[in-house]
């Protein structure tokens, strides 16, 4: 993206953390900001923040997982501030637990919030962009936990893993388009991510959630939300795809691929190949042979 100035950005997970560190970042680069959340409370009090930086802004609430609510969202959003030309996926919420003894009600949220909720996204702006015509960016906010997964994080993980998946085909949907896309894998932020994620899981499940210390002192500890943002904003700048904010995870990432790589051995059936290159450039083209026309 050559430049920020002028332009319109919609950001969700806006009331706090990274998303409203990387509306900041935007801000001062002369970015409209529109920030959809949940929490209408801290959603007043970012949008503020956002206004003593001289930005201009607009608050809506936003659930994530209600797709017609996007669309009232946005319309609500590019009526006053413009095309939107810049989305950023942020918001997202963790849930612990085993999966022997997780709760089905609290897997669904979490998945319904960072998975379905950054299609929804993907699928709404996207469309507008199209329409709009123009240089566009889409980030989604996924996490180290979309490469590598840990003990008692199976929804948060499984969730992760699916935005990157999604990113995955998207970023070969868009290839040749305006329209750029990256990645964000973080680590430990200092957030209220632990918070916030146990208010909305209650929520969900009607029952309280016992803290977990544990986490939330982890991240309390973790890295200046203002610097992700920064590396961020370097990225889109940059058209990066995959853009990775903590580098100390770089041999505990790559000893994950490197363990599914060594797993290779030979085919199950020796007589059956594959011309690999082929078979994806078919797969390709049937799909955009598929697409509906008009």
């Amino acid at each position: 993206m050559d430049s920020f100035n002028g332009r319109i950005a919609f950001l969700t997970g806006g009331a706090g953390g990274i998303s409203l560190a990387i509306a900041v970042a935007l801000a001062r680069q002369g970015v409209s900001i529109a920030l959809a959340d949940m929490a209408a409370d801290r959603l007043a009090a970012a949008a503020e923040k956002i206004a003593q930086e001289g930005g201009k802004v607009f608050a809506v609430a936003l659930d994530v997982s209600d797709f017609p609510a996007w669309e009232r969202a946005l319309d609500a959003a590019e009526a006053v501030l413009g095309p939107v030309s810049i989305l950023i996926n942020g918001a997202g919420i963790g849930g612990g637990g085993n999966v022997a003894q997780d709760d089905p009600a609290r897997w669904r949220r979490v998945l319904e919030i960072n998975a379905l909720g950054t299609f929804h996204g993907c699928r709404a702006v996207l469309a507008r962009m199209q329409a709009h015509g123009g240089e566009g960016h889409i980030v989604n906010v996924a996490s180290l936990s979309g490469l590598r997964s840990n003990p008692g994080m199976a929804s948060y993980d499984a969730s992760k893993f699916a935005v990157v998946g999604l990113s995955d085909a998207l970023r070969q949907e868009l290839a040749g388009t305006p329209i750029g896309l990256s990645v964000v894998y973080p680590g430990m932020t200092r957030t209220r991510f632990v918070s916030n994620s146990r208010s909305i899981l209650e929520g969900a499940t009607g029952s309280p959630i016992s803290a977990d210390s544990g986490v939330g002192n982890i991240l309390a500890a973790g890295m200046d939300p203002n610097k992700v943002a920064e590396r961020v904003l370097r990225g889109i700048a940059a058209s990066e795809y995959h853009i990775f904010t903590h580098a100390d995870w770089k041999p505990a990432i790559q000893s994950v691929f490197d363990e599914r790589i060594a797993a290779f051995g030979e085919n199950a059936d020796p007589d059956y190949h594959e011309d690999i290159a082929a078979l994806q450039t078919r797969i390709a083209h049937t799909q955009l042979a598929a697409k509906p026309r008009g």
